[in-house]
């Protein structure tokens, strides 16, 4: 089996688990909420640096094959 599906048997059965946990033994639940939300945290505070990564290499792929300039004056043109 490839990574793709064991990610997704993955997130699967955290989901079912986290499900029967919170409906089975919500006070456990509310126990294990500070970890998920640590979590949640976590995933918000890398996705800015991430896009902003990913723009800036965007940018000096296309600087590097001498279009910058056309690109930059077809996005002041459009907006």
């Amino acid at each position: 089996m490839n990574s793709h599906r064991w990610l997704l048997w993955g997130v699967a059965a955290g989901v079912a688990a986290g499900g029967a946990l919170g409906w089975w033994a919500p006070a456990g639940a509310l126990r294990l909420a500070p970890v998920g939300d640590l979590f949640l945290n976590a995933l918000k505070a890398l996705v800015l640096p991430l896009v902003f990564c990913s723009m800036v290499d965007a940018v000096a792929g296309i600087a590097k094959r001498g279009r910058l300039g056309r690109m930059a004056a077809l996005t002041f043109a459009y907006y």
